[in-house]
């Protein structure tokens, strides 16, 4: 059972991050996916450090909207605790 809930919002979130503008689907596949901090996430996208933290602000803002905020908390905090 468990199972299925997490494949369930697991489909809910990467349905909501593909609906995202480009940039903050990029952001969050930076930041969760490639597990980067936003000094290498401002490198890339070549933006400030200050502009990578507006913009996942942002994305998490947008993502918010549409999937439960349990989630998006849960995801950031975990991302949070790996740097």
């Amino acid at each position: 059972m468990a199972h299925e809930i997490s494949e369930e919002i697991k489909n809910k979130l990467i349905e909501a991050v593909n609906n995202l503008p480009p940039k903050q689907k990029e952001i969050i596949y930076l930041k969760f996916e490639e597990e980067m901090d936003y000094k290498e996430i401002s490198e890339v996208m070549n933006i400030s450090v200050d502009s990578a933290r507006k913009l996942m602000y942002r994305s998490l803002i947008s993502l918010r909207n549409i999937v439960d905020p349990g989630l998006i908390i849960s995801l950031f905090f975990a991302s949070v605790k790996k740097n």
